[in-house]
């Protein structure tokens, strides 16, 4: 028997005899150059276990539909013969011309599966950190102006309230403000010193140096202190930072190291 094929009414392909040519309706193929508009069918292909394996084709841009690949799994359940990448362009010109549908679809969608979005925001999240980080530096970088406006316009409106948040953090949070606090000064006294400042990890340093203090071995008290003196243009940098009890840092002072041994001889 002959297998004979043709396009039907939607565009898909329709298998059967010569005589029966209007059987089921199975695929489509990509559109032939130079027709600005033409059906897409399926080929068959040889199976390699036996018999013959049929292609489905996109009915918008006519590239070959993989299943759980580019064919979502949505459209190839309801026989939608269109492929992933055509569905998210056709949504995003949707969304783009029904705003405020498109956000109310989106809110109910929510509030109706508040565990779940939770769930996927907080997986999202978490595997794309780096692409969150650089999507916000991006985006402040290019909207600086309106963001500090935008600031400037929540804090007048809402300085009571956030006032009070801020005294309720810091009640609860006092080792986080006081380590704020040090950064703060550091911050200040090397800006003023016009050296350079550098975010650096204080257990880094204290992992480094073994939690002693480097000029008399101590264990208690232990603080940070600069070989080079910020005020003798010292950088806050890593490589300049040694572990000191509070007793040597109060008496090293913004002394130089070698001024400051040959005085303890």
């Amino acid at each position: 028997m002959r297998v004979s094929k043709r396009v039907g009414t939607e565009g898909v392909l329709l298998i059967g005899s010569r005589h029966a040519e209007s059987n089921s309706i199975v695929g489509k193929r990509p559109p032939l150059e130079g027709l600005t508009s033409s059906p897409h069918v399926s080929t068959l292909t040889a199976n390699p276990v036996g018999g013959l394996a049929m292609s489905r084709y996109c009915r918008e841009c006519g590239v070959e539909l993989v299943p759980s690949g580019n064919w979502p799994l949505s459209r190839e359940k309801y026989g939608h013969y269109i492929c992933r990448r055509c569905v998210n362009a056709q949504s995003k010109a949707y969304r783009k011309t029904h705003k405020a549908q498109a956000a109310a679809t989106m809110r109910r969608w929510r509030r109706a599966h508040k565990g779940y979005y939770a769930r996927y925001q907080k997986y999202w999240w978490k595997t794309n950190q780096t692409r969150k980080a650089a999507y916000n530096k991006a985006y402040q970088e290019k909207h600086r102006v309106e963001i500090a406006a935008y600031r400037k316009c929540y804090r007048a409106a809402n300085s009571d309230r956030m006032r009070t948040n801020k005294k309720r953090w810091q009640r609860a949070n006092p080792d986080k403000v006081k380590a704020m606090n040090y950064r703060a000064n550091l911050r200040r006294r090397a800006r003023i010193a016009h050296v350079p400042f550098e975010r650096v990890d204080r257990e880094v340093i204290f992992q480094a140096d073994a939690y002693h203090c480097v000029y008399c071995g101590s264990t208690e008290k232990l603080t940070i202190d600069h070989i080079v003196p910020l005020a003798k243009g010292g950088a806050h940098i890593e490589e300049n930072l040694v572990i000191a009890c509070r007793s040597c840092n109060g008496s090293k002072g913004t002394k130089t190291l070698v001024v400051w041994l040959a005085q303890r001889r």
